[in-house]
């Protein structure tokens, strides 16, 4: 987490200002709204503020696959002193990467569904990379917490993510790979609509599009052969598939993963250095710790600016 005591560096696209999830997120230094943004406090204190507010820790949930499982871990870490931390469930037969795969074998490598709760947020992770009656079930779970007359279970932000095992790692056994794995994200968005129009009205719903890949400068370590152009096309189809397939869900915030930072990191940071063993750039699909805070600040942040009533 960035120290408590100062600010976050700057992403160089000037102050965040207005709604903190949407594309044009970034006030750039010579926009005449500049000088009406005010520098955020640190995270931490505005945690601690959103509990006294709400009369409990916030909370965040966070359903995906292994992008998620990263913000999950990030979130843990900023979560404060742990209080409980529930043991890891069972995954279910369909998140198998390989059908040997053990329950204890995924688990082991975070491939498994947990909650941490810590003094100023209690953080959860739901394990699910694609989009079937799995991930739709969590969804419903999630919705009828909300929907209780307590509401003590529901999530204060809920953060959903798909589209990385539809770029390479979905089996396609016929017909024009690109276009199988684009109707079979389609697909599966079509199946969870229902689950996640209910969520969305239950509780604050973000959906995390997917940020480029790495692969022209960090070789996945297990698909060394993935190409760089072909799978990073394919995210930028899944991403108007996405918002043309949930426009009648309003209360769903479509969010940007603040992409240009991304892609600035990969040409600024990536292309220029000796990633491979370097936390900045761990690998071609996951993003560095900076990338991650930066990601998780506005998470939190906007649950935050929700529990005071800064936003709606």
């Amino acid at each position: 987490m960035w120290p408590v005591s100062g600010s976050r560096p700057s992403s160089g696209l000037g102050s965040q200002c207005g709604s903190p999830l949407l594309i044009s997120e970034a006030v750039l230094p010579w926009d005449a709204a500049a000088g009406r943004c005010l520098r955020p406090e640190p995270l931490a204190g505005r945690l601690l503020r959103a509990g006294r507010a709400l009369g409990r820790p916030p909370s965040v949930t966070f359903v995906g696959d292994s992008r998620a499982r990263e913000l999950f871990v990030r979130a843990v870490h900023a979560s404060g002193r742990p209080q409980a931390a529930l043991p890891p469930r069972r995954p279910e037969p369909d998140t198998c990467l390989e059908p040997s795969s053990s329950p204890e074998y995924q688990c082991q490598h975070g491939m498994c569904s947990q909650r941490v709760a810590g003094s100023v947020l209690t953080s959860r992770l739901e394990w699910r990379p694609q989009m079937n009656e799995y991930m739709a079930a969590v969804l419903d779970g999630v919705a009828a917490d909300c929907g209780s007359r307590r509401r003590e279970d529901c999530p204060d932000t809920v953060v959903v993510n798909s589209g990385l095992w539809y770029s390479f790692r979905v089996e396609v056994y016929s017909g024009n790979r690109r276009e199988r794995l684009v109707a079979l994200f389609r697909a599966g968005l079509l199946r969870l609509l229902p689950s996640l129009q209910r969520l969305a009205r239950s509780t604050h719903t973000v959906w995390k599009l997917e940020e480029a890949m790495f692969s022209e400068f960090v070789k996945d370590k297990y698909y060394p052969e993935n190409a760089k152009t072909e799978i990073n096309g394919l995210i930028i189809v899944q991403q108007a598939v996405l918002y043309d397939v949930t426009a009648n869900i309003p209360e769903l915030t479509v969010w940007s993963s603040l992409l240009p930072e991304t892609t600035r990191h990969m040409f600024r940071v990536c292309a220029r250095s000796r990633p491979l063993s370097w936390a900045e750039c761990p690998d071609a699909i996951h993003m560095g710790r900076s990338l991650q805070d930066s990601f998780l600040e506005r998470i939190l942040g906007g649950l935050c600016d929700r529990a005071l009533g800064v936003l709606r």
